[in-house]
């Protein structure tokens, strides 16, 4: 029986050579994957707050437009800013089928 040769001191270097750059591989890779997923998240949230502040502006323009569209202040402005005001019965006109409109009288 021959004796073993003792491995050359080669060999563990070699070992090392292939695997720490592989574990360096991994280590890299999981860190960009960790970045990753932070900056998503960071993304995500952002969107989320614009999401909830347009909605709240949303609420606040439907809001004041039906307070722009208030018969009331509607009223309040023809009569105020435009001097316009209520009707006389002569001056209303009814459409529909039961009432037809009366031709005009043609001016002579």
């Amino acid at each position: 029986m021959k004796p073993k040769r003792p491995l050359p001191r080669s060999s563990g270097r070699r070992t090392a050579m292939v695997v720490v750059p592989i574990l360096v591989f991994f280590a890299a890779g999981t860190v960009w994957l960790r970045l990753s997923i932070v900056r998503t998240s960071y993304a995500i949230n952002q969107m989320e707050s614009r999401i909830r502040a347009v909605r709240q502006s949303r609420e606040e323009l439907i809001l004041r437009q039906s307070a722009l569209r208030s018969p009331r202040r509607l009223e309040g402005l023809a009569r105020g800013q435009f001097g316009l005001a209520t009707p006389r019965t002569d001056q209303v006109i009814h459409m529909g089928a039961a009432h037809p409109v009366a031709e005009p009288e043609a001016v002579k």
